[in-house]
């Protein structure tokens, strides 16, 4: 990907999820006595953050699944834990070398088949039904009437991120209000152009997510960055051939490697922003915001830098074969590679049959699950059924479904899982 001091190329950028870990009832998700939401060790006072704060009482039975665990005294070490919907803000960039073929063979440009991988994954409906989604689009000239002009080569406007988060949050996100087709009107209806500032694109999704409405949603929160190229756009730069985006992506010179023509010499904001992005899902990553980061063709180049961006977002690809940290989607099955990594992406949000605990518990005959209000065996670990059991192998303790519990997740996902610890029931 580049920028060109004539024409304006760029990349994909972001998307972002996000998944709460609390304890409180389905139907009450305020701060208040034994409600509110919380993590381990929270209880009947909590006062916890809506993003998971310790709270210093005893949880109340009564406040889980309307009273589902009423009849049972609890032990000061009581664990609650509640899985509640993610929030994930899609943030993609529209710049212009997204107009361009994943290779010659491709039916459709990178931006069309984007649209399609994109629709597709998020059509599947235990997605769209257990994750609530947000769109943010850059570069955007803030005026939809004034959208980016694709021949404009000004670093200032063809690298546009509104300074109001207000407006540069296309679609916001809504708990419990499904915005995909919104979503994908926006994304069918967006044209292609500008630079990649990918950097200020994240500090507006930081910002949504810690300080601006984004805040207040009961979850926790993720990115979900997509790229075909490099981020630039930052005019305080200045680089060598060797990190210039233009010359990297071998549109400098004779368009070789040995091309003794630096391209930024002059043009600060074509070289690779990289040191900032990934300073930028750090931040994120500090405020509990995964970033997951997914190299669109026309990457290959960035291989390094995406890699390090995913490691920062501490959420790399784990899908069977991945050779990098990031999903990186191949030029010669583009279309399927991108749909397999969004559909990878947002559905293990939703369906992860191991739970991670904040606090190993120390008596496993105390342990309790709830997966939407239904309460689930405790079984061995070879035992061959549908339950859960403690896993001590991990510090803290994992929780793990089995059998046909985990089946169940893996195929519709769960809304709410309630793990109740150091609790005797009493009559």
């Amino acid at each position: 990907m580049y920028l060109d001091r004539n024409t304006s190329l760029g990349f994909i950028s972001a998307l972002a999820l996000t998944v709460a870990l609390g304890c409180s009832s389905k139907k009450d998700n305020t701060d208040n006595g034994g409600g509110g939401v919380c993590s381990f060790n929270c209880g009947g006072n909590t006062g916890g953050a809506s993003n998971g704060g310790a709270g210093n009482g005893i949880i109340d039975p009564s406040k889980i699944c309307d009273g589902m665990f009423a009849n049972q005294t609890c032990a000061a070490d009581t664990v609650g834990q509640l899985l509640k919907t993610p929030n994930m803000l899609i943030v993609i960039d529209e710049s212009g070398s997204m107009n361009q073929k994943s290779s010659a063979a491709s039916a459709s440009t990178k931006w069309g088949e984007m649209r399609q991988a994109l629709t597709a994954a998020l059509s599947v409906q235990k997605v769209r039904s257990n994750i609530n989604f947000g769109l943010e689009l850059f570069p955007n000239s803030g005026d939809p009437n004034a959208p980016i002009d694709p021949n404009d080569s000004n670093p200032t406007t063809s690298c546009a991120v509104p300074g109001d988060t207000n407006v540069a949050i296309e679609v916001p996100i809504e708990t419990g209000t499904d915005k995909v087709n919104t979503i994908l009107d926006a994304v069918n209806g967006a044209a292609p152009a500008g630079g990649t500032p990918t950097n200020r694109a994240l500090q507006q999704a930081y910002t949504y997510f810690t300080t601006s409405p984004g805040k207040d949603l009961v979850g926790d929160k993720f990115v979900l960055l997509a790229t075909d190229g490099g981020p630039n756009c930052n005019s305080g730069l200045s680089c060598t051939k060797e990190s210039c985006t233009q010359n990297m992506d071998l549109l400098c010179g004779d368009h070789t490697v040995n091309t003794t023509i630096n391209c930024c010499d002059g043009a600060g904001y074509i070289c690779l922003d990289d040191v900032a992005t990934v300073g930028e899902i750090n931040n994120l990553a500090a405020a509990g915001i995964k970033t997951y980061v997914v190299g669109i063709p026309g990457s290959e180049a960035y291989s390094t830098t995406l890699d390090e961006m995913a490691t920062a977002g501490q959420a790399p690809n784990t899908m069977a074969g991945a050779t990098h940290q990031y999903y990186a989607v191949s030029a010669s099955n583009s279309l399927a590679d991108l749909q397999a990594a969004f559909e990878d992406i947002t559905t293990k949000l939703v369906t992860s049959c191991d739970i991670p605990l904040t606090k190993s518990p120390t008596d496993i005959s105390q342990v309790q699950v709830a997966i939407e209000c239904q309460k689930i065996n405790q079984v061995a670990p070879d035992a061959g059924t549908g339950g859960f059991f403690v896993d001590y192998s991990f510090t803290p303790a994992h929780i793990q479904l089995v059998g046909s519990t985990c089946s169940n997740m893996q195929l519709n996902g769960a809304r709410e899982v309630d793990i109740v610890v150091g609790c005797r029931v009493t009559q």
